[in-house]
């Protein structure tokens, strides 16, 4: 090779050792007379390879550069001439482009690859050659300048650029941020797949300026931080509501990301942009979730005690009065448990509703917890205008709900607190509203109740009964009485009731009905209870056990016991341990326990009634009276409520009542017991209308158990008890 090219001023050898004569000019063609001795020392000194042919495209000459990729072969008139080394078909085109280049007069260029040569590296050596066509001073072409220039460590980098941006692109691709280049002028240039998803197709046409078919909601301001990118070379970071592709906004944060050239200098911008609206929407249900409540949808006790304190300002700086209601469904816990807690759930978010209509404008409503809510009245504090919204929540709740084919109907009671009357403090008002709530359901439930200071002091004395209550029982301060039964027919003693009575040493004797309320509502009723149904089941097994004639005994069961899962079983377990026969018992219960539907109450009254315990309704008729669940139930007695024997010689309606209660109990065949007997001619009464069982003062109040083993029970049966 190093022979085959031996410089400008050796030419190539013809066969049989003869020189190449100097070529001269075509016919008609002047000879040019160019001084190639500089040219040619200059040539000597490039990195690229320059060579020449003549007009017939036989090899002349080359610098010495070529004789690195030129090999010895045969010239076209069969000379001994260096040739490219090159596989035989890009020889075969690089022979066309020579004929091409002395024909036309027109310069070419070919990019070749070398064969059978390479680098001191081992690698394949890549050359850009061009043709210039040499011409006479009148323009014939006599000959062919060639250069040849090394670009394989060229087409590496750009090899190694191009997979560099395929990577990148893959990369881009597969990427659920949407990703766009921006050139220096700002048009789009690049748009990844997640952009084609996410964007219309103004905004992600290529070619096209951010102006030109935005989505933005402000594309002046997108464009600005796009130009800021350019200019200053510094990312911009910033969040935008892009409009997808169905014109819904979509938040984004943005990424802008100058991109730089071989220069330094910043000539695009890649943007990416992020979608965070389901994070946004998370964090605003978030928020919502923290000041709202998640059932019912309304301001839960947190939101509403800050709508509470910015009336209280709005009081002290500008006067206005208005009311707090504090909402609480009577019995709801018993609803509740006789539905499911999914049915539960939509019967407090139906009522939720239910209250919000009530209110309307004239103020706002929000869930404070379980089933208490509140209202706050604005624009005034009259009573007048209380009464009237507390009217439509009671008249909407008392319309029946419709759940799984079942209705029910809700009652509430209503505590109200006004600023500023009752106090103009945000603690005080909420005191004063839930002290007003506690007397309303104290009082009989389904009640309105105004704030007022008696309601404080009746709720300071119950707080001195709750805690005179906590240890009673272990101090020893309860204790039986028993109240006798008679047949006022036969003068004979029927039977017993247990009635507790309570000797506080702090608070001193103090009546049930003071503390037996008190009881209920902390719960202390279930202990309570259970040491009155020992007691009272010990008695009837002293005074029963081998007596031919029994003296049953009648214990009063709390709603709250019925609670207790495993009552039945508690219950029996006490009469087995104390020796005491079912048929010596027998269980008093409220109307509201089978009115309200505790769960399980069917099955323990027929579990007891089956055992062979009687039950009996106490205070029949008060106002929960249903003829449905004499039917439904094992009821085998009915007493009639104090409060119409005391009228029954004056009101013509008590008498009326009465008579239709022992109507309907002889056709159930159930037995029939008057409370609250004081006089002969009460008893003379009921007699005639067919009840003959009654207790009363006229027979005797309730005494203490030593009393009553001492006075009635040794007496004859046939006498009455002074």
């Amino acid at each position: 090779m190093r022979d085959a090219v031996k410089g400008w001023n050796d030419a190539a050898r013809r066969p049989g050792g003869a020189r190449a004569k100097t070529l001269g000019p075509k016919p008609g063609c002047a000879r040019t007379a160019p001084d190639r001795r500089g040219f040619r020392i200059h040539a000597e000194h490039l990195a690229d390879e320059i060579f020449q042919y003549d007009a017939k495209g036989r090899f002349v000459c080359g610098n010495a550069a070529c004789r690195r990729y030129f090999k010895s072969g045969r010239g076209r008139d069969g000379a001994l001439a260096p040739t490219p080394a090159l596989s035989p078909k890009e020889a075969l085109a690089y022979d066309r482009l020579l004929d091409r280049v002395l024909s036309t007069g027109e310069q070419g260029r070919l990019d070749v690859r070398l064969c059978g040569v390479s680098d001191q590296d081992g690698q394949a050596i890549d050359l850009a050659i061009e043709l210039h066509p040499e011409r006479s001073a009148a323009g014939c072409v006599e000959g062919v300048i060639g250069v040849a220039r090394d670009v394989s460590a060229l087409k590496r980098a750009i090899a190694a650029a191009e997979t560099k941006a395929r990577e990148f692109e893959s990369l881009f691709e597969v990427m659920p941020d949407i990703v766009i280049r921006y050139d220096r002028d700002l048009r789009r240039i690049y748009c990844n797949s997640a952009a084609e998803r996410a964007l219309p197709t103004p905004f992600r046409a290529l070619g096209k300026r951010t102006d030109e078919g935005a989505c933005v909601d402000s594309p002046y301001e997108y464009t600005r931080r796009l130009q800021a990118c350019l200019e200053t070379g510094r990312p911009q970071k910033f969040e935008v509501a892009l409009r997808d592709v169905a014109g819904e906004p979509a938040h984004h944060s943005i990424l802008m990301t100058p991109e730089f050239d071989s220069a330094g200098a910043a000539s695009g911008v890649l943007a990416i942009g992020r979608d965070f609206s389901d994070l946004l929407k998370a964090s605003e249900q978030a928020r919502f979730l923290a000041s709202h409540d998640p059932l019912t949808g309304l301001p839960n006790r947190l939101r509403f005690t800050e709508t509470l304190s910015h009336a209280v300002r709005l009081h002290v700086t500008h006067g206005e009065e208005f009311a707090l209601l504090y909402i609480d469904f009577d019995d709801f816990k018993q609803i509740n448990d006789s539905f499911t807690h999914e049915l539960g759930d939509e019967l407090l978010r139906q009522a939720a509703l239910r209250l919000c209509v009530s209110v309307g404008e004239a103020g706002s409503a929000a869930r404070i917890g379980g089933d208490e809510f509140a209202v706050l009245l604005t624009g005034g504090a009259g009573l007048d205008a209380v009464r009237k919204v507390a009217a439509r929540i009671v008249a909407r709740l008392d319309q029946p709900f419709r759940l799984a084919d079942r209705a029910t109907s809700l009652t509430a009671s209503i505590g109200v607190a006004r600023c500023p009357y009752d106090d103009v403090t945000v603690s005080g008002l909420i005191n004063c509203a839930d002290a007003a709530v506690h007397a309303a359901k104290s009082s009989g439930k389904a009640k309105l109740e105004f704030y007022s200071s008696e309601i404080t002091t009746r709720a300071v004395e119950r707080m001195r009964l709750a805690s005179a209550l906590q240890n009673a029982l272990e101090r020893g301060e309860f204790e039986l009485h028993y109240q006798p039964k008679f047949d006022m027919v036969d003068r004979r003693l029927i039977g017993a009731e247990a009635l507790a009575r309570w000797n506080s040493g702090e608070l001193g004797p103090t009546p049930p009905s003071k503390f037996i309320g008190v009881a209920e509502e902390t719960g202390q009723i279930r202990a309570i209870g259970r040491w009155i149904v020992e007691e009272a089941v010990s008695v009837a097994a002293a005074w029963n056990r081998g007596r031919a004639a029994p003296t049953p005994i009648a214990i009063n069961l709390s709603n709250r016991q019925f609670e207790n899962p495993n009552m039945f079983e508690e219950f029996m377990a006490m009469l087995e341990r104390r020796g005491c026969s079912p048929a010596w018992i027998e269980v008093e219960i409220t109307e509201s326990l089978l009115v309200d539907q505790f769960p399980r109450v069917p099955e323990i009254l027929e579990k007891l009634h089956a055992a062979g315990v009687r039950i009996a309704i106490d205070d029949f008729g008060t106002g929960y009276s249903a003829l449905s669940y004499l039917n439904r139930f094992p009821i085998d007695v009915l007493k009639i409520d104090r409060s119409f024997v005391s009228d029954l010689q004056t009101r013509e309606r008590s008498r009326e009542l009465i008579k239709a209660i022992v109507s309907v109990a002889r056709a159930l065949r159930m037995e029939i017991i008057a409370e609250g007997v004081e006089t002969q001619e009460q008893a003379e009464i009921l007699i005639d209308y067919g009840c003959r069982f009654a207790q009363g003062y006229l027979y005797s109040k309730p005494v203490s158990q030593g009393d009553f083993e001492r006075r009635i029970l040794p007496f004859p049966r046939g006498a009455a008890v002074a």
